[in-house]
């Protein structure tokens, strides 16, 4: 549900960056804040400095609390870097916390490094997801339909944590902040493509190399030039990749349909935004508050743990959002290349040379689990909930092995209808 909005259509949703005034028994909600990106010019030796005593500060202002405060340690960029600046400010070793799931996610090595260069008081767990009975789960905490399968660790590790202290720091908004998602890249590389070459003559050239990793190089940059010259606009091309199989043979209806449509306005940049801090501005806007701030705060607050995001400090995001895209984007050395500039001497090396792991789910391997099957059955049995909004779903499910995110998101629907037993408006139900 974008953050914008909520669920059921007697409540409304404070969108972020936005204040409510009630004044003479009127309301008004006006916007307070909004990030500016690239807009000023400055040398780069000056922005990784003012990076590091940005990010600095943020952490410590963070860790201002009457009672102990740990930290959410995934080995990876963001988390290391608060834990290795909170270590430098705090009185004693720091509490950390990491779990691993097995097959699923096993980032207990690389937390161990950080927690043992740190001197930290590390705390690990690992532990078997018993899918099936936190998917009923789920549908209670969040409250809403939430389809991001990593909520289940996420909720797992917010309970390990409680057990040991009230308050963590995350690494909430470094993706965002120094432009760490996989989707970035081939958005980069549209964004850079040799505009003018013949797109015909360009494949032509490409087809004649040698099967190896030169031809796929060149066969990524024709399909970037292709892609640019199909879709101009990076907005639009960020969109259609995050929506690519949304609602594929659901048979939605018009309706549906333009209201998905209306709701992506609300978040069309305005034309000054250009190239990737397009699709970054969508990211800051609707991906990280609907999704990630989401799932988190839910998950946590389920256990009563308070998190903290350092990386969203005011002072820190407006610095770094209006820093030029170039310099927060170079493709050649990777993403996060700010982040590892100003704050790479804080990573043990398993750190620095570790490649970027999110914290998701097999979903596909989730959904064969003898667990899930009795809710799959339920939920998209003739006379459920599901069946009733989306009379189509039961035809998506056989076709699981295709689109197993879909199946997933149907399935958190279903659970969701039938938790809060959800009277439905006839103009919602699929044609």
């Amino acid at each position: 549900v974008p953050p914008n909005r909520t669920i059921y259509k007697n409540i409304r949703s404070l969108s972020p960056g936005h204040q409510i005034t009630w004044r003479d028994e009127q309301l008004s909600c006006e916007r307070y804040w909004e990030p500016k990106l690239s807009t000023i010019s400055i040398d780069k030796q000056e922005a990784i400095t003012e990076t590091r005593r940005l990010v600095d500060q943020a952490v410590n202002r963070q860790m201002v609390a009457d009672t102990t405060v740990g930290a959410f340690l995934s080995g990876g960029y963001d988390s290391s870097t608060i834990v290795g600046l909170m270590a430098k400010h705090a009185s004693g070793p720091v509490k950390t916390f990491a779990v691993g799931f097995g097959d699923l996610i096993n980032e207990l090595p690389f937390a161990r490094d950080v927690a043992r260069q740190c001197n930290t008081d590390h705390a690990e767990i690992q532990m078997d997801i018993p899918v099936g009975e936190m998917m009923d789960r789920m549908a209670s905490v969040y409250d809403e339909p939430f389809g991001d399968s990593s909520n289940i660790p996420t909720y797992l590790i917010s309970e390990f944590a409680k057990r040991h202290c009230k308050v963590v720091l995350s690494g909430d908004g470094g993706d965002e902040l120094f432009g760490g998602y996989s989707w970035y890249r081939p958005l980069l590389r549209q964004n850079a493509s040799i505009a003018n070459l013949s797109e015909k003559l360009f494949y032509q050239v490409v087809s004649r190399f040698p099967v190896g990793s030169r031809r796929r190089e060149w066969s990524e940059r024709y399909k970037a030039i292709r892609a640019r010259r199909q879709t101009p606009d990076t907005w639009n091309r960020h969109i259609n990749q995050l929506l690519l199989a949304d609602g594929q043979g659901l048979g939605l209806s018009s309706v549906g349909e333009e209201r998905r449509a209306d709701w992506l306005d609300c978040y069309r940049p305005d034309d000054h935004i250009l190239g990737i801090d397009r699709a970054v501005d969508f990211d800051l806007s609707c991906y990280l508050p609907g999704d990630i701030f989401a799932k988190v705060d839910r998950a946590a607050m389920a256990h009563g743990l308070e998190t903290r995001s350092p990386f969203m400090d005011v002072e820190l995001v407006e610095f770094v959002l209006s820093l030029p895209a170039s310099m927060r984007f170079q493709t050649d050395d990777g993403l996060k290349t700010l982040l590892r500039d100003s704050c790479g001497d804080l990573w043990p090396e398993s750190i620095k040379n570790r490649k970027k792991q999110g914290f998701g789910a097999p979903i596909q391997a989730w959904l064969q689990r003898p667990d899930m099957q009795p809710l799959l059955d339920r939920v998209f049995q003739r006379d459920s909930p599901l069946l009733e909004l989306i009379p189509n779903a039961s035809a998506v499910r056989a076709r699981s092995h295709r689109s197993p995110q879909t199946i997933w998101n149907l399935l958190c629907l279903g659970l969701w209808l039938e938790r809060w037993s959800v009277s439905l408006s006839p103009s919602l139900r699929a044609a």
